[in-house]
């Protein structure tokens, strides 16, 4: 994130566990460490949100919930192809790793590698 000029600054709140934000040329994710459980699952939030950052899906006052919706599809589906790799992910289930195994592998939460699955097999690609 650093190289491309994202600051992830730590916050307290209880609405959320963060959130991408980007003001004039500023790039800022907020966090809230309370709400982060392990290494793994601040790994995988940090991700969630830099893919907003890089897909410009960052929400606006005036979104509505379609929007918002069509905004988190485009950043969950970038996320996939740029954290869990078919090919990779393919080859780890063929060799029967565990759901748990896989996700450690990729650095990710076990919900991700459910979500991929999901994406790849709309896309067309599994």
């Amino acid at each position: 994130m650093k190289q491309k000029n994202v600051d992830v600054i730590k916050v307290k709140t209880d609405e959320i566990t963060a959130a991408a934000v980007q003001l004039r040329d500023k790039k800022i994710i907020a966090i809230n460490k309370d709400k982060i459980r392990n290494r793994t699952h601040e790994h995988t939030v940090l991700a969630h949100e830099f893919c907003h950052i890089e897909t410009g899906t960052l929400y606006s006052l005036f979104d509505d919930e379609i929007m918002i919706d069509k905004k988190e599809h485009k950043c969950k589906k970038y996320m996939v192809n740029e954290f869990v790799p078919i090919d990779k992910l393919k080859y780890y289930i063929k060799k029967c790793y565990l759901k748990h195994e896989i996700a450690e592998l990729f650095d990710v939460t076990e919900d991700v590698i459910d979500l991929a699955i999901k994406i790849y097999k709309q896309t067309g690609e599994w």
